[in-house]
């Protein structure tokens, strides 16, 4: 049985934990998505990657700016040259998932 430690440690450890499971989770919805086979995704394919996985971005009419999606791309694709490359994602999801492991262990423990 695994006993978590609240503290850096246990963040450390979660984040190995998701990064092997969820790397080759990763990198197969990229190549899902990446219909063209360009090894890139544009930022439609991009944003349709997002909401397959959950994230709740808001249908916009053509040529309307999606803040929300605008802020994302920031972080993924900051040169704007209009495609994500598998690195750039990787990072992306990585980060995601350490900030959700240092939300969860912020959270008080229930003895």
């Amino acid at each position: 049985m695994l006993t978590i430690i609240p503290g850096l440690y246990t963040v450390i450890l979660l984040n190995v934990l998701l990064i092997r499971s969820g790397v080759s989770e990763d990198a197969l919805m990229f190549k899902h998505f990446d219909k063209d086979k360009s090894g890139m995704l544009d930022h439609q394919e991009f944003k349709s990657c997002l909401r397959a996985l959950g994230y709740d971005l808001p249908v916009v009419e053509e040529g309307e700016v999606d803040p929300e999606f605008q802020a994302i791309l920031d972080m993924v694709d900051p040169n704007r040259d209009g495609q994500v490359s598998l690195q750039e994602y990787m990072a992306f999801m990585i980060s995601r998932e350490t900030e959700n492991v240092q939300s969860r262990s912020d959270r008080p423990s229930k003895l």
